[in-house]
């Protein structure tokens, strides 16, 4: 037994490294449920947020081009899709869970605050890395849709293909929603979708 203690007491401090890192990690990625609002673009006054009814969708987005039911198989659920152009709303219990927005018919953002849609181009700014005590700031450039710092890199997600792209938690409060605000861009540096999914 003594021969194992020191081998747990490692395994208990390198497990607790790793969470501690996974911890810091998801910190840095998360936003709050308020700053992903859906709204009319050019009208910033009014949003929906995820977890608001049904009814809220038709008073800030006004009536979809159709309702229909949707089953999920994981969780085991059916959803009201409202289809607003090539957008996708899913409200589950009549509140907003998830959506995917595809077209310029929808924008995203903070509600009197700042926006951007689908066909919008993302930016080059410049990033400011801190450093250890005494060490001058690392300036670098990146590319961003307003303050959301995109990750260059072809991939899939959702089935579509992207060029770079930024994930974030979602959250409300100190509460995680267990949902996932994703923006994908092409080739060209413009947004393609944006979505809230599990």
């Amino acid at each position: 037994m003594k021969k194992f203690i020191p081998l747990i007491v490692y395994l208990i401090t390198v497990l607790g490294l790793f969470s501690l890192q996974a911890a810091i990690a998801q910190t840095s990625n998360q936003i709050q449920k308020k700053a992903i609002a859906l709204m009319k673009p050019g009208n910033t006054s009014i949003g929906l947020m995820l977890g608001e009814p049904t009814s809220k969708a038709l008073q800030v987005l006004g009536n979809p081009n159709s309702i229909a039911d949707e089953y999920w198989e994981h969780p085991e659920i059916t959803v009201k899709v409202y289809t607003y152009g090539l957008n996708k709303l899913y409200f589950y219990k009549s509140k907003l869970d998830s959506y995917e927005i595809n077209d310029s018919s929808i924008s995203v953002g903070t509600i009197h605050g700042q926006t951007f849609k689908v066909t919008d181009f993302s930016v080059i700014k410049e990033v400011v890395i801190p450093r250890g005590p005494g060490e001058p700031p690392r300036h670098e450039m990146g590319r961003f849709i307003l303050n959301y710092q995109l990750q260059e890199g072809t991939g899939s997600s959702r089935g579509k293909n992207y060029w770079s792209n930024v994930y974030y938690y979602v959250m409300n409060g100190s509460t995680n929603l267990d949902l996932i605000f994703e923006i994908l861009l092409d080739a060209n540096n413009m947004i393609v979708n944006i979505s809230v999914t599990d």
